[in-house]
């Protein structure tokens, strides 16, 4: 049986700004590959090629970025999290076996798309082996916004309980490095209102005169759970610090 989980992303938001950039790492999720451009009526949107994970989002006619593409280059090891996490076990079982899309970050095959899909790919090379989901991704324009799908399938041949599925939610609420003035103009903070299928996220802009970006479920997909995803705090931009709240 199929089930697809589902996200919506809605905004009217319209500012110019300048990106500033971060000192660069060597990691693995795909930077140096490029970028895929989709400019819908809506948002423009960028993922990175190899990833499929969202690299800027945009409003249509604005250049406000909501991601935090100018510290990217700091945040692509494995473990940063920018999308998709699972967590299943077997019923009957006491052990839950968990899925993580950025432990081991490996190069995605795009998937054949047509119409309003952007871009899809299975979730198979990046996800541990031991997981029990077939899970696949896609990006899908609508004309209220932009939708981040996943279909998840059982793998197994025995029954598998989901025990949370969700997808990190990357914004840019990172004030490491920057004056007042930038993180007045560059960042957002954001909350959820845990509301089941009347759930959603606001990602407000700390400019404080602009409409916020919303985030809501689609469907039968209920905001049942919030969660703070841990990562390393040993280095820039300070993760889990008065600088950078982190990402949930």
């Amino acid at each position: 049986m199929r089930r697809t989980f589902q996200i919506m992303l809605t905004a009217f938001i319209m500012l110019a700004v300048q990106m500033y950039p971060a000192a660069a790492q060597s990691g693995t999720l795909g930077l140096a590959d490029g970028f895929s451009t989709f400019n819908t009526s809506k948002f423009n949107v960028q993922l990175v090629k190899d990833s499929q994970t969202l690299y800027s989002l945009t409003p249509a006619g604005s250049s406000f970025n909501f991601i935090p593409t100018d510290m990217m280059t700091s945040r692509q090891a494995n473990g940063n999290y920018h999308l998709g996490e699972s967590r299943s076990r077997k019923v009957g079982s006491t052990a839950w076996v968990s899925g993580d899309s950025s432990t081991s970050r490996k190069k995605l095959t795009p998937a054949t798309v047509s119409g309003s899909t952007l871009a899809a790919a299975n979730l198979a090379p990046t996800l541990p082996t031991t997981s029990l989901l077939n899970i696949t991704r896609r990006w899908v324009s609508v004309s209220s916004g932009v939708q981040l799908l996943f279909d998840v399938t059982n793998s197994q041949t025995t029954a598998v309980e989901i025990g949370s599925l969700g997808a990190p939610l990357e914004f840019n609420n990172i004030f490491t490095g920057r004056s007042a003035a930038q993180t007045n103009t560059l960042c957002s903070l954001f909350d959820p209102y845990i509301g089941q299928d009347a759930g959603f996220v606001q990602v407000t802009p700390l400019l404080g005169t602009l409409p916020p970006l919303v985030v809501t479920p689609v469907g039968k997909s209920p905001l049942e759970g919030w969660r703070f995803l841990p990562e390393s705090t040993a280095a820039t931009p300070f993760y889990q610090s008065q600088t950078f709240e982190g990402i949930y």
